[in-house]
């Protein structure tokens, strides 16, 4: 990030978006308990929207765990309009 000169912006606030309290068998989470030694060995992953006024254009990454560099990225718009 800082070869590129891209700044990390923090959010206030957090909104779960899952129902943790359920009948059904909960896994754990076995990346939280990885040390990571070097590159390639766990990549992580994810996808958002950008909120913007008409169109929703959503955003995907791949991100090596070790090293947080992007292996790569796709931005879409999606199929959704604002009315």
């Amino acid at each position: 990030m800082a070869e590129d000169n891209l700044l990390c912006l923090l959010r206030r606030g957090w909104v779960a978006t899952t129902e943790g309290r359920h009948g059904q068998r909960v896994y754990p989470n076995l990346a939280a308990r990885m040390e990571l030694t070097s590159i390639d060995q766990m990549w992580v992953a994810d996808n958002t929207y950008i909120p913007p006024e008409e169109e929703f254009p959503f955003l995907a990454a791949a991100v090596d765990a070790f090293s947080r560099r992007v292996l790569g990225w796709s931005l879409d718009l999606g199929w959704m309009r604002v009315w």
